[in-house]
């Protein structure tokens, strides 16, 4: 799943520009990974560390379940503050 984080990255930058979120199932739909929607849990997780050493917010946040639309229990931090920073970040750049 972490060969994937490139393709993920660009979904989720698609995600923050266009100012929305995502549920799990689409985000691996949009990838063509055919992984389990309760799988991207790892995946989400090097992410944020990735959008963390890039001094970016958490792209995780823009993922959402489809049941609740709200990120899983294992998101930490504050999801809507930080689904807010990735819309402003990512609306003023023009690449990955």
């Amino acid at each position: 799943m972490l060969d994937a984080l490139p393709k993920i990255r660009a979904v989720l930058v698609g995600v923050a520009k266009a100012g929305t979120t995502i549920t799990h199932g689409d985000l691996m739909n949009q990838t063509g990974k055919p992984y389990a929607p309760n799988g991207v849990g790892k995946a989400l997780d090097a992410l944020s560390q990735d959008c963390l050493n890039r001094d970016e917010p958490s792209l995780a946040a823009l993922v959402v379940t489809a049941q609740e639309g709200e990120v899983g229990s294992a998101f930490s931090g504050d999801a809507p503050a930080e689904r807010r920073l990735c819309y402003r970040h990512w609306s003023q750049r023009r690449s990955v």
